[in-house]
């Protein structure tokens, strides 16, 4: 899934020379260190002074790593661009500007954001069952389909309650949560509560958006 980052500057009067050199200047520091730079379109609409989008990608780690990068190379450039309004999202996830540190939250604090569910230790067995249910099998060996499908109910049931606590929690291990259940898992969980625990891990942290595959 593709996944970027986009930044826009508005303000009713154009980029001074001095701002232009700024921009510059953040440009070959990271070309310089081989990082990726930032870039803006080359034709803005009116009131537009500074627009472009980066994307994601490598895995989570390295996704990371350059948004944490960027998020800085920008809070410089709104810094430089005085009585412009920003505007950074990732997709449509906004990034928020903190302005105790007059930087940009690239790394939002879970604990801000929801209380704490602890994770049942079983939970990826859980799954694992759930995918030998489904596949007519438990511990290995070939079932009835009815005892098979009556595991299989007793499992959704067990993994609707873990999902539900962390969502009415708004809890950030949403963000676990939604790492550990595989594509296959999801199709056979309730899509609502799927969708809801998917928004709440993006809510903490917008680079959750690559988990929603």
């Amino acid at each position: 899934m593709s996944v970027s980052l986009y930044y826009t500057a508005l303000r009713s009067t154009p980029l001074t020379a001095g701002e232009r050199q700024a921009i510059e200047s953040v440009e070959r520091r990271d070309r310089d260190q081989s990082i990726e730079p930032l870039t803006s379109y080359e034709e803005l609409e009116p009131g537009v002074v500074y627009q472009g989008a980066m994307k994601l990608t490598g895995d989570a780690s390295s996704a990371a790593v350059d948004l944490e990068h960027w998020c800085t190379s920008l809070a410089e450039l709104r810094e430089s661009l005085v009585g412009s309004t920003w505007e950074v999202s990732i997709d449509d996830v906004q990034i928020p500007w903190n302005e105790a540190t007059r930087s940009y939250e690239s790394q939002p604090a879970a604990a801000s954001s929801g209380g704490s569910v602890p994770l049942p230790r079983d939970y990826g067995e859980k799954l694992a069952q759930l995918e030998q249910a489904s596949a007519g099998m438990v511990d290995g060996r070939v079932v009835p389909a009815d005892e098979a499908a009556r595991l299989r109910g007793v499992l959704l049931a067990e993994l609707h309650d873990i999902i539900g606590r962390v969502v009415a929690a708004r809890s950030a291990d949403s963000i676990e949560l939604l790492s550990q259940t595989p594509a296959w898992a999801r199709t056979l969980l309730d899509p609502q509560l799927v969708q809801r625990l998917g928004e709440l891990a993006v809510s903490h942290d917008p680079r959750a958006r690559s988990l929603l595959w």
